[in-house]
């Protein structure tokens, strides 16, 4: 195992958030989105998706928990919340962590698919996202000490198939989720206007209205979502190409979320003074880079890697108190 050194545990001790600026919102629907930008220098050399990874059952099988294998020379990324297909059944990350060359950990996850348990072999990461209120879900009933989650989780996922009035046969997200990134993907591949007109004139409103449509701005390193005028979530990248990458499985979940809230856009105003009450965050920070931060309503969890000096590598801060986040 190797030794931290004292640079080390001072340098995470420190360890400060980047600056986040926040741009006019957009509205989608009853999803208000926010461009946000850092005063960083953008982070290489981290695969941001997850998609070099060896993603295994661990012996024998166990809902809560995946082994995951890093057999590129790339650190690889995955994101509390990041849907993982395949297996014995899709699960949920628990846990934002890096994952370093050569390194085989277990990470704790939830299942998003009720339905199945079957000998299916290894998992991926899809870049889909657990909705918001599906992760919160799982946090409130870890923070309640009523165990992993687990039951919440499945109950979240139950209640959105039938709000939605969208079955399948084995009560999974993913589907949900997938469903909708491959009509987005139609939109945004057609060919010309007349295509792209006809496109979203047979789709519904969610679509038509989706986030997932938009595409981010030059630099833009991360995003504030509001659902119903609420602000719901900040979510910052280490670059631009991180967030462009990540994107479309925020986008989407937002989107699902956004199905059981009105129609009314988010001040900016509200935006920003969500932002201005993590600058100051005061971060607990593990050997291995993961930190928290619990502050008046807020939950705020991300990843630190130790370069010339610590450097976030990303983050997401959750509004404990957004209505849709009750379920």
């Amino acid at each position: 195992m190797k030794m931290e050194t004292p640079r080390e545990r001072q340098t995470f001790a420190n360890l400060r958030l980047p600056a986040v600026h926040v741009g006019h919102g957009i509205a989608c629907g009853s999803v208000t989105v926010f461009p946000v930008w850092t005063d960083t220098d953008a982070i290489a050399n981290v695969n941001w998706i997850g998609g070099g990874l060896a993603i295994d059952e661990v012996e024998g099988g166990s809902v809560p928990q995946l082994r995951v294998t890093n057999t590129t020379d790339q650190p690889q990324l995955i994101l509390e919340g990041d849907i993982l297909e395949g297996g014995r059944q899709d699960r949920m990350a628990g846990e934002t962590v890096l994952v370093m060359p050569g390194e085989s950990i277990i990470i704790p996850v939830n299942c998003v698919e009720a339905g199945r348990w079957n000998s299916g072999r290894g998992h991926r990461s899809t870049g889909l996202k657990g909705a918001y209120s599906v992760r919160e879900a799982r946090r409130r009933s870890i923070k309640g000490n009523r165990g992993d989650g687990q039951s919440e989780v499945w109950n979240r996922i139950s209640q959105i198939e039938v709000q939605l009035n969208e079955h399948s046969p084995t009560s999974n997200f993913k589907e949900r989720a997938s469903l909708r990134q491959e009509k987005v993907r139609r939109i945004k591949s057609s060919a010309n206007h007349a295509e792209f007109a006809s496109f979203m004139a047979e789709e519904s409103d969610e679509i038509q209205n989706s986030p997932a449509l938009l595409t981010p701005l030059e630099g833009q390193r991360g995003v504030v979502i509001a659902i119903g005028g609420e602000i719901v979530a900040l979510e910052v990248f280490g670059s631009a190409q991180a967030f462009a990458e990540r994107w479309e499985g925020i986008a989407i979940a937002a989107g699902i979320d956004g199905q059981f809230a009105e129609t009314k856009k988010a001040t900016s105003h509200a935006a920003r003074a969500f932002v201005s009450k993590i600058e100051r965050a005061k971060l607990r920070v593990s050997p291995k880079g993961a930190f928290t931060w619990e502050g008046p309503g807020i939950t705020l969890t991300g990843v630190a890697r130790e370069l010339e000096e610590a450097t976030v590598l990303q983050f997401t801060a959750t509004n404990d108190n957004a209505a849709i986040l009750a379920g």
